[in-house]
């Protein structure tokens, strides 16, 4: 019979991965549905797909949910690697405090829109992915570790192996080379935002620009469309990477 707290473990991994999924999708889906400015991009950034009401409810409350059932996750990871293996102590502390510290820069970014605070919003969403790639990679140490003393791990090594290399790669691909190859992040004129996109003058007054009063908050991509193009388009494989890792740990068997 399993130990109810790996029961919940298990389930917290299911719902943590389901939960973003899902919004991902459905704000996309909304998005698009509702014509939603998301910058001139074909395939938008996760953040501009969930900006704007109803996307909005979906995003910031689905989100949160997930950031709760990750901090309760964190926790049950670190007892779960401890009762497999008890020399793994400063991996399993490392990729608990980075999961636990990811989980609240989740949240963060979901209750602050853009629309709100680009700077918090923006920093907590890098500190997002930063971390949790990093505690993939103290997690992929200690699966590795555990496959060649028990067995029980040997089911799922070619999946975490494939799960880890995309993660690498979408990962370097979206942040370090993204960032690196894209071009300045532009505002989008009150101007454009009115006559151009045709978002009405009131939405986009309550947009402006405290700092640059002839724009707006909203990110106008369409200088840098081909770059901007791959890192909305990784940032999705990053996330579906990530959250398949988690997902993947669903799976693990039940210690003794």
């Amino acid at each position: 019979m399993e130990v109810p707290k790996w029961q919940i473990r298990r389930f917290l991994a299911f719902s943590v991965g389901i939960l973003v999924v899902f919004a991902y999708v459905s704000c996309i889906a909304i998005s698009k549905s509702n014509d939603i400015y998301v910058g001139g991009l074909t395939f938008p950034y996760f953040s501009d797909t969930g900006r704007e009401k109803p996307a909005s409810y979906i995003f910031s409350s689905f989100i949160t949910l997930a950031s709760i059932a990750l901090v309760g996750f964190s926790i049950l990871q670190y007892q779960y690697m401890k009762a497999w293996n008890t020399k793994l102590v400063y991996t399993n502390v490392l990729a608990s405090v980075f999961l636990f510290v990811a989980a609240f820069c989740s949240a963060t970014l979901s209750i602050v829109s853009s629309n709100e605070s680009l700077d918090i919003h923006f920093y907590s969403a890098i500190s997002f992915f930063v971390l949790t790639t990093l505690y993939v990679i103290m997690s992929f140490v200690q699966y590795r570790k555990l496959m060649f003393e028990y067995d029980e791990f040997a089911s799922n090594r070619l999946a975490r192996n494939i799960v880890m290399g995309c993660l690498f790669v979408f990962f370097m691909l979206y942040i370090p080379i993204g960032l690196s190859v894209v071009c300045d992040f532009e505002f989008l004129s009150l101007l454009d935002c009115i006559d151009e996109e045709e978002l009405g003058a009131a939405y986009c007054l309550d947009l402006q620009n405290e700092d640059e009063p002839g724009f707006t908050v909203l990110y106008d991509y369409t200088g840098c469309l081909t770059e901007n193009h791959l890192r909305s388009s990784t940032q999705f494989l990053t996330i579906v990477s990530m959250m398949t890792w988690i997902i993947l740990q669903a799976f693990d068997p039940i210690p003794q």
